[in-house]
């Protein structure tokens, strides 16, 4: 249903759990769905809360880490 929506993404980006949703797989298959996000004309980024972020483009992955950020 969203596949044709997806295709025409230069950037998709989804949490995890958005993305377990749209790919059927175990959230801690991560790799797995971000290759199944992404692709040659389309950069996928998974968020993962305290656990930082993840994106490919489908050649190279990527794993930036979250910040401590203070919470009032």
């Amino acid at each position: 249903m969203l596949a044709p929506l997806i295709a025409r993404t230069a950037v998709f980006n989804v949490n995890r759990e958005e993305a377990t949703l749209l790919t059927g797989k175990h959230p801690d298959a991560i790799m797995e769905m971000l290759a199944m996000l992404g692709g040659a004309e389309r950069i996928a980024l998974i968020t993962d809360g305290k656990r930082g972020a993840l994106a490919t483009d489908g050649t190279a992955s990527w794993h930036v880490a979250s910040r401590d950020v203070p919470v009032s």
